[in-house]
Formats: C-alpha cells, sequence, structure tokens
C-alpha cells in the first residue's frame, strides 16, 4: 500500500497500463482498497477503478458490504452490551 500511496496520476496510470501488479492491486493494497470502502472511510488513495464498468461494480458491491459492516458492528455492540451486563 505505500508505494501506492507515492505514485502521482500520471506515474499511477503509465504503470497500471502494463499490468496489474505494477498498478498497486496486489492482496494488500485491494485489501485496503475494501476495508476502506466498507467503513466508508473513503481515505482518499489515489487507487481506484479506472474504468466505467469497475466504477459502477464497485459502487454495486458497496452497498451491501457497508451493510455488511454495520451489521457486524451492531453484533460486537450487543456482544459487549450483554457483556457487561452479567459484569
Amino acid at each position: 500500500v505505500k508505494h501506492v500511496l507515492q505514485l502521482t496520476e500520471a506515474e499511477a496510470a503509465a504503470t497500471c497500463a502494463s499490468g496489474l501488479d505494477k498498478c498497486g492491486w496486489q492482496l494488500t493494497a485491494a485489501f485496503h482498497f475494501v476495508v476502506s470502502l466498507f467503513t466508508t472511510i473513503g481515505y482518499g488513495a489515489p487507487v481506484t477503478p479506472a474504468t466505467p464498468l469497475g466504477q459502477i461494480l464497485v459502487v454495486a458491491l458497496c452497498v451491501p458490504g457497508i451493510v455488511l459492516v454495520a451489521m457486524f458492528i451492531i453484533s460486537l455492540g450487543n456482544c459487549a452490551r450483554k457483556l457487561l451486563v452479567t459484569l
């Protein structure tokens, strides 16, 4: 993720044309991208889908992802509440 954040937009566009690994879509960069989207942080990282189809897919996958993260956080809150009540 570190090397991806250091690329300018022109450098990223030039390296993305030559392959996925040079574009920064390795497992760690992809994980960072998905976590920042699903938690609605956004973080402003320059790693974004370049094509219209990719952008549409990201929006379509974010909606259920954000809902799942919200459900997980609610579940954690319920577990913490139950634990505190038993103490």
